[in-house]
């Protein structure tokens, strides 16, 4: 996840397999090997536990390895 601030207080929050399955919280960063094929979908949240309202924009990038 890029944002303008690096404080800014966003993470991955789930990432949902094709299977239903879940898994998270992560961070800002995921190395993630996709096993299954179908969709998958992550949600992307603010860590509650450390506050700090977060309501600026950002940009999630896949990046192949």
């Amino acid at each position: 996840i890029n944002t303008p601030s690096d404080t800014a207080n966003i993470r991955i929050s789930q990432l949902f397999s094709p299977d239903g399955t879940a898994d998270g919280p992560f961070g800002k960063e995921l190395t993630y090997r996709f096993i299954d094929s179908g969709q998958y979908f992550i949600t992307i949240n603010e860590n509650k536990m450390i506050g700090n309202h977060y309501t600026g924009s950002y940009e999630v990038e896949i990046i192949p390895i």
